[in-house]
């Protein structure tokens, strides 16, 4: 069996065993007996499944390579995922940009085409791949949902690109609609005590971060001459897709508004930090705004960032500097292992005083955001819109996704960069 089709079962006893409880709950009264036994039943066939699970989840070590997945950034890190638990007792995958997707959430890797080859049945059927996809239906035209064993190559591809990904950023698979973790939102403050003396109470405060993923589209245009003679359509439609998802959750996790349905990014989120670089904006002319962030992070208790992120006409600038000698500019050592990562996704018209051509760098520690990305990809085919104008195919893809910040006190906002 599948992991997939586990989980799946897994998660319907789960939602048994709840709907037990609630039904209790909604008459106000405790558990029969009858309803214990059942309760007991369901959480006994939960344990049953998760025996099954784990063996499976342990040998997806994801520093393996996989068949139709990108080596992330960091490839030689195998480390084991970080797993959480949700509300509910299941497993949840964190991933770091050094593991792969695809065996978080697939078990079984053994197939013969790839992503793009199934774009492609959907306008051209190619029998050997409808039959491998009979199991769930083929791949009829209309709204298809993306076997479960292409996605993942697609998702790491994505990530791959994904600036904020190869700076640090987790990724968390997401199977259901909603999901929780806790952040903590102020440390604790230790306190020192005399012998036998009382302890102080400074406990942590925590608070809920949901992981809902909100719809992500993307339209791609595929010619037929493409379809019909490209001998790495697979690598071409499966590149397109991967790219321009990569550019929207690259903006969406650096400015995404909140605003529904939009996720929230880094920017103007509650206690990240800023450092101005004056009341109208003003050029780089040395390495300090990047230290003053640093001493921004470090003083909210935060690490040291693993990559200061910003749009390419502030990279190139940087990399201009001069000392006055006129040789390039020395970093200081506090930075010289920074990574200096560039991306069309940080604007460069941004208002900042009297400019209107304002750029900003964001400087922090990515490990401390995550992308929750559900295992689920739908595609639906748009022939008659566009193959009657200029024979082309339309595939409009719908990925699920949202953002979270772990500790926004670890990112810092360098504003009014011209």
């Amino acid at each position: 069996m599948r992991l997939l089709e586990l989980r799946q079962e897994r998660k319907a006893a789960l939602d048994a065993a709840d709907a037990v409880v609630k039904r209790a709950e909604a008459a106000g009264r405790a558990l029969t007996t009858q309803e214990t036994t059942l309760f007991d039943k369901h959480m006994a066939e939960v344990d049953r499944l998760q025996a099954k699970i784990e063996p499976i989840e342990e040998r997806n070590s994801l520093g393996t390579p996989h068949n139709g997945t990108v080596n992330l950034r960091n490839p030689g890190g195998a480390a084991r995922p970080e797993s959480w638990k949700d509300e509910r007792g299941r497993t949840v995958h964190v991933l770091t940009n050094s593991q792969s997707f695809a065996s978080a959430v697939e078990d079984d890797p053994r197939h013969t085409f790839g992503f793009g080859d199934f774009v492609k049945s959907l306008v051209a059927p190619n029998p050997e791949i409808q039959a491998a996809l009979s199991e769930s239906g083929g791949v009829a035209s209309g709204d298809v949902t993306v076997p479960t064993f292409l996605l993942p190559g697609l998702i790491d591809l994505m990530r791959a690109k994904t600036v904020c990904i190869q700076a640090g950023a987790l990724t968390v698979p997401i199977e259901t609609e909603t999901t929780n973790i806790a952040r903590i939102s102020a440390d604790p403050t230790p306190t020192w005590r005399s012998e036998a003396g009382a302890v102080a109470l400074a406990d942590p405060t925590f608070e809920r971060i949901q992981f809902k993923p909100q719809s992500l589209a993307v339209l791609v245009k595929v010619s037929q001459e493409l379809i019909d003679d490209s001998a790495n359509i697979n690598q071409a439609i499966l590149q397109c897709f991967a790219g321009a998802f990569a550019v929207e959750l690259d903006r969406v996790g650096l400015f995404g508004t909140g605003a529904a349905p939009q996720p929230h990014g880094i920017s103007g989120t509650t206690n990240v930090g800023s450092v101005d670089m004056g009341t109208n904006g003003v050029a780089l002319t040395d390495y300090d705004p990047f230290v003053d962030a640093i001493q921004t992070l470090l003083a909210a208790n935060a690490q040291m960032p693993t990559a200061a992120v910003m749009a390419p006409r502030t990279l190139t600038k940087a990399a201009k500097l001069k000392d006055t000698l006129g040789q390039p500019m020395r970093k200081p050592d506090l930075i010289q292992n920074l990574p200096f990562l560039p991306t069309t996704s940080v604007p460069i018209n941004q208002t900042h005083g009297t400019s209107s051509v304002a750029s900003e760098i964001v400087v922090g520690d990515f490990t401390q955001m995550m992308f929750g990305i559900r295992t689920r990809l739908r595609i639906r085919v748009l022939q008659e819109r566009y193959l009657g104008d200029n024979l082309q195919y339309g595939f409009l893809a719908d990925l699920r996704a949202d953002v979270a910040l772990r500790h926004p006190q670890s990112f810092c906002e360098v504003i009014g960069v011209l």
